[in-house]
């Protein structure tokens, strides 16, 4: 399969979550027009601030060379996302072995 995902883990600083989102928002946007990033996702721990984001990309070497390829504005965005956060981690990278999804889930993910 090849695909490569990445799980990165935010610790958000208090009332950052609206500034955050629509950050993310914005810098996944120029991740899919620009660097090949297919899908990510983030989610919430419960209640607390600990956000964590899983990105699918089409295999390392894409994920590895994304970075190069987004426009200028991506390094403010990234600073403006930084700043939300009280600490930010790559938590895993990962090669995407099998998948199993619903049908109705499928078109989402080809």
């Amino acid at each position: 399969m090849g695909r490569h995902i990445t799980i990165l883990s935010y610790h958000l600083k208090e009332d950052a979550e609206e500034e955050f989102l629509s950050t993310w928002r914005l810098l996944n946007d120029l991740n899919f027009r620009y660097a090949g990033c297919l899908g990510a996702r983030i989610h919430r721990r419960d209640s607390d601030l600990n956000y964590y984001e899983y990105a699918t990309w089409p295999d390392k070497a894409t994920y590895q060379r994304s970075s190069a390829l987004l426009p200028p504005a991506a390094l403010a965005l990234r600073a403006r996302l930084r700043a939300c956060c009280k600490r930010v981690e790559e938590a895993v990278e990962l090669e995407l072995l099998a998948e199993h999804l619903n049908k109705k889930l499928r078109r989402d993910y080809t």
